[in-house]
């Protein structure tokens, strides 16, 4: 996404750094725009080695405090932008 002078708005590219696309037309209503996560995500399984549990009784907030072993090779992966 490139971001123009005005606050107010915006253009969008289909490639990060990219020429912006054209649209056409009056445009109204709510537009949103979401951006894409940066940077890369570890993903892994975890076993639970133990855990602590407080709390729980009528109305109030349960607690559960767990170590958890890294079980797998951590695969880490870069989001597609």
């Amino acid at each position: 996404m490139k971001t123009t002078p005005d606050a107010d708005t915006f253009t969008v590219s289909a490639t990060l750094g990219g020429a912006a696309i054209a649209t056409t037309g009056t445009q109204s209503g709510t537009h949103t725009v979401t951006p894409t996560p940066l940077g890369t995500v570890n993903y892994w399984i975890g076993l639970v080695m133990s855990a602590q549990q407080a709390g729980g009784g009528p109305n109030t907030v349960r607690s559960l405090n767990a170590n958890v072993e890294v079980n797998t090779n951590v695969v880490t992966v870069n989001p597609t932008v």
